[in-house]
């Protein structure tokens, strides 16, 4: 008798720990769970961006998409829209919340940033124009730090428009809102903290008020060190470039990346240069490729140290690793004589000039608003100074005069 007593004490414990124990389990999700239940789409009607619930009545958005509204929509994963009032905003941090009368959200839980290991996964959720949800997931790279704030690297491949919505950790909580990007796959986290944390926090009506813990405190204090921006990565796809201009060319210079084993410096650069009147109609006023005499390729082990160091202090050594170090790295210095152009440009339009390199990859459109001026050679421009020290020393072709220059204005160096 006393053995069956003994017994049924037992079990009557063992019961109460796995009613206990169930709740838990339920409340346990993979990233991937989580994002689908509780990321969504906000939208004003015109315009798309990503949002996530917090409570069962709230949710976090981005400030662009609700700046001159007072109200927004908001799809989930279900296809189920919601009517949602703006209840606070952060232009600083582009961050808003939002208020939805119905209740009964599928919230997701509050992470903490701080615990997220570099390596360790992450998910989030996109929306088509449609409503239709696809589920994204990746990998936190690491912390970077941006113009005074701590962001969290991660690999995730989202459009821009995705800015607002919910990222979720390892642990299916949330760690943050996707901000900015950098490049296809450098997709950058503001963690949770600086929208949950601190008296003036923008979820304190919600969640009430919180304070950092340690880890993040050390976050914000390294943070504010580094008050410059992230700098534009260097990669294979991306070029940079600077312009400007003599008495007699366009001149300018690409950094780029090339294939040591197929290297494209040494092949014909093409160019095209396009006129834009105010209707926005586009003409090609000249194209071409330039004389071997007016492309030069630039590369020193100073200037490969320089930008290495720069991109491993921005993206880390395992960026550099994959993305710099397999490539060489240098500056295709360029000249454009005016003669097969000015003669062409009136003060009715702007004009553009596109380089194309033998593989395709293409600068962006260099914008110049005074061409007529430039072509007057009324100012000698920082070009001159870029010919003299890069050695363009071959015949100046003449340029025709543009046909009538305006007043001189000042002008500064293109970017």
């Amino acid at each position: 008798m006393a053995k069956l007593k003994l017994m049924g004490a037992f079990m009557r414990r063992a019961i109460a720990l796995i009613f206990l124990m169930i709740p838990a389990c339920e409340g346990a999700k993979s990233p991937e769970e989580a994002a689908g239940a509780s990321v969504v789409q906000v939208t004003d009607g015109f315009r798309f961006g990503g949002g996530v619930i917090i409570t069962d009545q709230h949710v976090l958005s981005q400030a662009a998409m609700v700046r001159n509204v007072e109200d927004a929509s908001v799809v989930d994963s279900t296809g189920k829209g919601s009517r949602a009032r703006v209840t606070g905003r952060n232009m600083e941090l582009n961050s808003a919340m939002l208020f939805i009368e119905a209740g009964s959200l599928p919230k997701v839980k509050i992470g903490d940033s701080t615990t997220v290991v570099e390596g360790s996964p992450v998910a989030t959720q996109l929306f088509d124009a449609q409503g239709k949800p696809t589920l994204k997931t990746g990998t936190f790279k690491g912390w970077r730090y941006s113009e005074g704030r701590a962001y969290m690297e991660t690999d995730l491949d989202t459009p821009e428009t995705n800015a607002g919505a919910g990222v979720i950790g390892a642990d299916g909580k949330l760690i943050g809102l996707q901000s900015f990007k950098m490049g296809s796959k450098l997709t950058y986290v503001l963690p949770i903290e600086y929208l949950t944390n601190g008296p003036k926090a923008l979820t304190a009506s919600a969640l009430g008020e919180k304070k950092d813990n340690p880890g993040f405190v050390a976050k914000r204090a390294e943070a504010e060190k580094h008050t410059e921006a992230l700098p534009t990565p260097l990669t294979y796809d991306n070029l940079s470039y600077e312009f400007a201009f003599s008495k007699t060319a366009l001149v300018g210079v690409v950094r780029m990346l090339d294939k040591k084993d197929a290297p494209v410096h040494g092949q014909p650069l093409k160019w095209k240069f396009d006129a834009i009147d105010e209707a926005q109609t586009k003409k090609i006023l000249g194209e071409g490729t330039l004389d071997a005499t007016n492309v030069k390729w630039a590369t020193s082990p100073e200037a490969l140290a320089e930008v290495t160091k720069s991109m491993t202090d921005s993206y880390g050594e395992a960026w550099v690793k994959e993305n710099l170090a397999p490539y060489e790295f240098g500056e295709l210095r360029w000249r454009l004589p005016f003669a097969p152009i000015c003669g062409k440009v009136t003060d009715k339009e702007v004009h553009t000039l596109v380089l194309t390199l033998a593989d395709g990859r293409a600068t962006q459109a260099m914008s110049f608003n005074d061409m007529v001026n430039i072509c007057a050679a009324q100012e000698e421009g920082e070009g001159a100074t870029m010919e003299k020290d890069w050695g363009f020393t071959g015949e100046p072709a003449t340029a025709p005069k543009a046909p009538k220059a305006a007043p001189t204005k000042k002008r500064k160096r293109g970017r």
